[in-house]
């Protein structure tokens, strides 16, 4: 009988664990955002209060269905909290679009390297004194 033991694998494993795990996760590398697309993310979830939903549905229209058919709404909203941790935001709840006036201030900041143009197809208007500002062309 010798080595036998009912425990054993019936045959050694084809590939190590972290052969398998690379292969699964294994897909095409997708471009960066572009700081306009991270602008757009943060100021609809950070100043307007937008939805997910919402922020999927406008990041589509504004940048194109291509662009949401590389970006889900899982992948925007993991970009947003990398955003957050990078630009020195508070740290918020995952589910809650509650924002500081700080965190405010921190996107209008941003907006100063922004081209014009871009912020007026946005609608981008920032009044510290108004929770939600006016979306202007940007409307859907």
């Amino acid at each position: 009988m010798g080595d036998y033991s009912p425990y054993a694998p019936a045959s050694p494993p084809s590939s190590t664990t972290s052969e398998t795990s690379e292969a699964m996760s294994t897909r095409a590398p997708r471009p960066s955002y572009s700081e306009e697309q991270r602008f757009f993310i943060m100021y609809t979830r950070v100043v307007l209060c937008w939805s997910w939903q919402d922020i999927e549905l406008g990041y589509g229209r504004l940048f194109g269905q291509d662009a949401v058919g590389l970006r889900s709404r899982g992948g925007l909203t993991s970009v947003y909290y990398r955003i957050r941790r990078r630009w020195g935001l508070e740290e918020v709840l995952k589910t809650a679009p509650e924002t500081s006036q700080a965190d405010k201030l921190e996107v209008q900041r941003r907006a100063n390297w922004l081209q014009p143009d871009f912020l007026m197809q946005i609608g981008y208007h920032f009044a510290p004194q108004q929770p939600t500002p006016v979306l202007g062309a940007f409307t859907y």
